[in-house]
């Protein structure tokens, strides 16, 4: 997948270390196809990660279900390429919100404390677990904590059909959709790819 190093190469340098990218993808497992269920609109995002600019390089954070860190952590920390050559990975798309120098070191400052907890993968959905995060919200969350009047995403309910109900134990989902941040327009396409 050579096209990850073009984006980043191309279109990510000095003039966006004040920019906050989120990096969606898609695949084709069965835990994928789960999450299309769940999304806003029809959409491919089926996992996402939040990221900045750092050394001319975009570094993406997002909570992985099949992945731990050195620390034994789920949240992880990658450059683009590791984030999208995944096995089975269809689809990504870069998005992008222009901010300026005091919101970037909040941001920045937040993933940072993110980062020194232990989180673990929330195979159960429920939000507001603590140390335990899915994708979509870990992403809400960073994006809530930097900015509170500008990121204010609010959870989804869904009635779930049976096999769903079984699998989470209960009948309603109160969730964070990968697609969330569509709702509303702060974020902008700038990239897409599909495989």
């Amino acid at each position: 997948m050579l096209c990850c190093q073009n984006i980043c190469s191309q279109n990510v340098g000095r003039n966006d270390v004040n920019s906050i990218f989120l990096i969606c993808r898609s695949s084709q497992s069965k835990k994928s196809i789960i999450a299309e269920d769940f999304n806003l609109k029809d959409s491919l995002m089926t996992h996402i990660g939040i990221a900045y600019v750092e050394k001319d390089s975009l570094v993406v954070f997002n909570v992985s279900n099949d992945k731990k860190n050195k620390k034994g952590s789920s949240l992880l920390r990658e450059g683009l390429n590791s984030f999208v050559n995944q096995d089975g990975i269809n689809y990504y798309s870069v998005w992008e919100y222009k901010t300026n120098v005091s919101e970037m070191d909040k941001l920045k400052k937040v993933i940072k404390e993110y980062s020194e907890r232990k989180i673990d993968f929330d195979y159960a959905f429920r939000i507001n677990k603590g140390n335990e995060l899915y994708c979509s919200e870990f992403v809400s969350e960073v994006l809530l904590r930097t900015n509170p009047k500008k990121f204010q995403y609010l959870p989804k309910t869904k009635k779930l059909n049976s096999f769903y109900s079984r699998a989470l134990h209960r009948e309603i989902l109160e969730y964070i959709p990968v697609d969330f941040f569509t709702e509303f327009n702060v974020f902008t396409k700038n990239y897409e790819q599909h495989f």
